[in-house]
């Protein structure tokens, strides 16, 4: 479970340096859970909520993980009326990860009818995870 605020002294990226144009706050909710059915299978139900000025969307989905191995299914809703309607979306994704790496590869379809102008879209994730020999400070509460 987490969040965080952007943009939070509202700056001014006025292209045009145009003073009275700020950038909105965003704010961003998630939370998840990780639930280990058995030995090397697991479920991990997440969902995210943003909105920056009249825009918001929810990001709801899971995936399953067997062993290395990465499924999972997802829909987005924005919660704002478009001109193309709502950019509603199913997204499916596949992935391998070990210690080191994670790879992603997802495929975003729009199910709106935005889908005239948003079709469809393909995203690949690739993260690295490394070990460093920082030791990490200890805190302690006074009694």
């Amino acid at each position: 479970m987490g969040g965080a605020v952007f943009n939070l002294n509202q700056p001014n990226w006025s292209f045009y340096r145009n003073p009275n144009e700020f950038q909105p706050k965003r704010i961003t909710l998630h939370g998840g859970y990780t639930f280990k059915i058995k030995d090397g299978f697991s479920l991990i139900p997440q969902v995210q909520f943003m909105k920056q000025a009249i825009f918001g969307e929810l990001l709801l989905g899971s995936n399953a993980q067997i062993k290395n191995f990465i499924a999972g299914m997802w829909y987005r809703k924005t919660l704002l009326n478009y001109r193309n309607g709502n950019a509603e979306a199913i997204a499916v994704n596949l992935g391998y990860q070990t210690s080191a790496f994670r790879f992603i590869y997802s495929y975003d379809l729009t199910i709106s009818d935005a889908r005239s102008v948003y079709p469809s879209s393909h995203e690949i994730t690739l993260n690295f995870t490394w070990e460093t020999q920082q030791k990490h400070a200890a805190f302690s509460v006074p009694e």
